[in-house]
């Protein structure tokens, strides 16, 4: 990773100075989620560590931290549960 991310503010500490930091989390983290229990801890991780990070992150070095959550992404899996065949479901252009 120190490598992929060298001259984008990382200092040699592995510290982002001045940067962006941007995390995927999921709106369905926000609440219980029995059936996917090991995907909604990582996700619901990935609010904490921003919630914690963030605010500390702009005011010790400058950088700014951002996080996304999708309420659906649009994948064939997705799709299949909501049902239909997507041809004519004008639910897909809202995703």
């Amino acid at each position: 990773g120190q490598r992929f991310l060298k001259g984008s503010g990382l200092d040699h500490g592995g510290n982002l100075n001045n940067g962006l930091f941007v995390i995927i989390g999921a709106s369905a983290a926000l609440s219980p989620t029995p059936g996917m229990m090991g995907y909604g801890a990582a996700k619901a991780a990935s609010h904490h560590y921003l919630q914690s990070y963030g605010p500390s992150a702009s005011e010790e070095n400058g950088s700014t931290s951002v996080g996304v959550l999708p309420l659906m992404l649009d994948t064939p899996a997705n799709r299949a549960m909501l049902g239909g065949d997507g041809n004519d479901d004008d639910r897909y252009s809202k995703m």
